[in-house]
């Protein structure tokens, strides 16, 4: 496979992300990787850039998620669709499949682990400014502070509840920032 068509399984995989990230829902990619047929495969991206022009018109929700989206090169996408449209084979079909597929999978997993930094390092940086860390060593400490002002926190960082106390059992990742703040003071 040329470089060239590397970046063009990229880009579909980039569209495949932001749909499974921004909705939470990974059916897009799940509905792709299982179609076995030229057709199918086409129909099912045809049904992913459609729901991702209605994303982008109603607006994204995850900064992460709106630069992801801004970069993606559309001429590439369509030039991925050319090919998939071209291939003869099954054996190809797959490979082209589960290659953009593992694309999707791969950007996906980076932006939530950036959006899970950005929140768990918002969290802590509340924490701090309002004098809540001192003394605290560990994220089962930080959780139960967190937990008995989750209104207050929520609120004041504009974080859904649920997603910051998900954050919060990241525990090594807690630990770490909490590291981090510790050494720069």
């Amino acid at each position: 496979m040329q470089e060239e068509s590397l970046h063009e399984e990229k880009e579909i995989g980039k569209v495949l992300a932001v749909l499974y990230v921004e909705l939470g829902d990974p059916s897009y990619i799940d509905k792709l990787a299982q179609s076995s047929s030229k057709d199918l495969v086409l129909f099912r991206m045809g049904e992913a850039l459609r729901d991702y022009h209605s994303l982008v018109n109603k607006g994204f929700e995850n900064e992460s998620v709106a630069e992801l989206a801004s970069s993606i090169d559309f001429q590439k996408v369509e030039r991925y669709l050319s090919k998939i449209k071209a291939i003869d084979s099954v054996k190809e079909l797959r490979e082209a499949i589960s290659l953009a597929t593992s694309y999707a999978l791969a950007e996906a997993a980076r932006l939530r682990s950036r959006e899970a930094y950005l929140a768990a390092k918002s969290v802590l940086s509340y924490l701090s400014q309002k004098g809540l860390l001192k003394g605290l060593k560990s994220a089962q400490d930080i959780r139960k502070i967190v937990e008995g002002k989750i209104d207050e926190v929520s609120r004041e960082l504009t974080i859904p509840k649920e997603r910051i106390l998900d954050v919060l059992k990241n525990e090594r990742l807690v630990e770490r920032l909490l590291s981090k703040m510790e050494a720069k003071e």
